[in-house]
């Protein structure tokens, strides 16, 4: 043994096998850094490692009957005292430690650079401090060759958000405002200017089959200086456990706690019911009658693989809803399972914010269990006090109970957390409004549509707020620049009316009287109550109450005013459930 062991070193086989490994890894390291720079795929390096591998036991067996001469492969003599072999041992040595120290300091810079494991890069404690506890997540780029793949990055994006809010401490843009950004190359310090955060978390999902690259990394606003950044190499099935290690490793770098109690803050599924919520989730961004309907497709289809995912539940819950609303399913009938489906998703989790906020939303607009609706909303902002939604949802309460302050305090508190968000600066408009604040609706409604343009409800807004602004002609002009043939009518109705065109006011009303009154009687109500036809208004109201069809913010909108000396208005709040008494003890 001890001869076989002392020709193994006279050979230099040992220091064959260092030097080998020595070269493979440095190649490794060039590769993985290259492979970095140019997203290249995980499939790559593992096949450099299977041939490095394989070639190991080759290369070792070669140096037994070969010595490296120079340039040149020499047959061993088999003589013990050659002194060529001293020459080869030396210059095997200088290359080893020239290898090491090259494959040692590549390392080193790849790690400091992307830390594959991932390894957390500490910011200087200064800048750390200084930038405050707000965040914005940037959509993730996809990067992967299947554009298809896009629901992917823009669901890692979202649920990292969802994880992220769960952190006490910080304060995350709403999906709205950061999803502003998607295609937009701005510069972070100026991103963080727009938004109001202190960082911004941006990143990029690469999918080859089952296969994923997850890049992400937190940068400072102030500075522009990347304050921690991974590279994560990992399979579907591994992506709850990369979302939660995201969240640890920034709130670790804000040097905030982590998570509060009692919500669990992932929550996991199979790689395939995840990935037909995602492909639905996307669908439910985009919108539209074809999209919902696929999105039930897929949402089934996640359930039918776990049906103890709450989250896919609560979903389909909200693209329900969302049919109602533009005519692809009863109005009834999508409530009912909506109703049917958020309870599921309240059963199976009880402490999940979104069923929560989503199940006091429809005990507010379809129940009109405002009461519930209450308590609801309460609870879920106890577990997500600083959600951009679950606070302009509330504020939608508010309003309809007629604590219009308290629904101005919501809803600036949620574009605070979504200062992009077209929607809230148009539920801001229609609140001034309901609080007789004109100008200030005027100008949010103008606001709204910078950042909206075409939102049908922006557009209402200013225009029916012209009108009461005492320029009728101007809510024309608004109105007439959009193709929305409902709030046309109702707009001309109430204009031409005020402008003292009568036959033209007529005519809107009575298109519209025709064509959708089983939809809006409320607003047929509204008309009629402007125009100070006390008796046309209450029928209209009462139909709308009877076939529980939408209605308007009864208690405080400026429409209405010409019914509250009525002694059937009070009637009418109570049917509601918006009678002073039944809304004194409702607590916002």
């Amino acid at each position: 043994m001890a001869s076989f062991l002392a020709e193994l070193i006279r050979r230099n086989v040992f220091r064959s096998a260092a030097l080998y490994l020595a070269a493979a890894w440095l190649v490794l390291q060039v590769a993985d850094l290259v492979l970095d720079a140019f997203n290249g795929s995980p499939t790559i390096m593992r096949g450099l490692i299977v041939a490095f591998t394989i070639g190991f036991p080759v290369f070792v067996l070669v140096s037994w009957f070969y010595d490296l001469r120079g340039t040149r492969l020499v047959k061993d003599t088999g003589r013990p005292n050659d002194a060529s072999r001293g020459l080869s041992s030396r210059a095997v040595n200088a290359t080893i430690v020239i290898l090491v120290i090259l494959a040692a300091g590549i390392f080193s810079y790849s790690q400091i650079q992307s830390n594959p494991d991932p390894v957390s890069v500490e910011a200087p404690p200064s800048a750390v401090a200084d930038s405050g506890t707000t965040i914005a997540i940037l959509p993730f780029a996809n990067i992967s060759n299947d554009p298809a793949d896009e629901y992917l990055a823009d669901g890692m994006t979202e649920e990292l958000l969802n994880v992220l809010i769960s952190v006490p401490q910080l304060r995350v843009t709403a999906r709205a405002s950061s999803f502003a950004f998607g295609n937009d190359q701005k510069d972070v310090r100026t991103i963080g200017k727009q938004l109001g955060v202190g960082h911004v978390i941006e990143g990029s999902v690469r999918k080859e089959g089952d296969e994923l690259r997850i890049a992400v990394q937190l940068v400072s606003t102030s500075t522009g200086q990347s304050l921690w950044s991974a590279i994560y190499d990992r399979t579907l099935s591994q992506i709850f456990d990369v979302q939660k290690d995201i969240a640890e490793r920034v709130s670790g770098t804000l040097q905030l706690s982590l998570f509060s109690d009692p919500a669990p803050i992932i929550r996991r599924t199979s790689p395939e019911a995840y990935t037909a919520y995602l492909r639905a989730l996307h669908q439910y961004r985009t919108g539209g009658r074809d999209n919902y309907a696929e999105a039930v497709t897929n949402l089934e289809t996640a359930l039918e693989l776990d049906d103890q995912y709450a989250p896919a539940w609560t979903l389909l819950s909200s693209v329900r809803q969302n049919q109602t609303v533009i005519g692809a399913v009863d109005y009834a009938e999508g409530h009912e399972m909506a109703r049917e489906y958020i309870e599921r998703a309240l059963a199976i989790d009880s402490n999940y914010a979104y069923a929560i906020s989503s199940r006091a939303w429809l005990a507010m607009s379809y129940e009109r269990d405002f009461v519930l609706a209450a308590r609801y909303f309460r609870r879920a902002l106890e577990l997500a006090p600083n959600d951009a939604a679950i606070l302009s949802n509330q504020a939608v309460l508010a309003r309809l109970l007629g604590r219009i302050d308290r629904a101005i305090e919501l809803t600036n508190r949620s574009i605070a957390q979504n200062p992009l968000s077209g929607s809230a600066f148009s539920n801001l408009s229609d609140q001034m409004y309901q609080g007789r604040r004109y100008a200030d609706a005027i100008d949010s409604a103008r606001r709204a549509l910078q950042l909206a343009p075409g939102s049908p409800n922006a557009i209402v807004n200013l225009a029916v707020t012209q009108i009461f602004a005492e320029d009728p002609a101007a809510a024309l002009q608004t109105i007439a620049a959009y193709e929305l043939p409902f709030y046309s009518l109702f707009v001309k109705a109430l204009a031409h009316y005020d402008l003292g065109d009568l036959p033209s006011a007529d005519a809107a009303l009575g298109t519209l009287t025709d064509e959708y009154a089983d939809e809006r009687a409320a607003y047929i109500a509204a008309i009629h109550a402007h125009r100070g036809n006390t008796d046309d208004a209450f029928a209209w109201l009462q139909r709308a109450i009877d076939e529980r069809q939408r209605t308007l913010a009864m208690r405080t909108d400026p429409l209405f005013e010409n019914l509250h000396d009525d002694a059937r208005w009070q009637r009418v709040l109570e049917q509601l459930g918006l009678s002073e008494q039944q809304v004194a003890g409702i607590e916002i």
